[in-house]
């Protein structure tokens, strides 16, 4: 006869996939205010102006 138990194994694989689960969802929350640096283009049409901006990768220094 087999008897299925909450092993302390079992509790603390669902514990650390719920850590690694909360540690991936706070460092994609941190990317999206990390600071980037962008070319922007600004467009005058009519007595309007548009702007509109590219994300610069690598900056090389002239």
């Amino acid at each position: 006869m087999k008897y299925l138990t909450n092993a302390p194994k079992e509790k603390t694989g669902k514990r650390l996939w719920l850590t690694d689960s909360i540690k991936a969802l706070s460092s994609k929350v941190k990317d999206l205010f990390k600071p980037e640096e962008v070319e922007v283009t600004f467009t005058k049409v009519g007595d309007r102006t548009k702007y509109s901006y590219t994300k610069v990768d690598h900056k090389h220094l002239a």
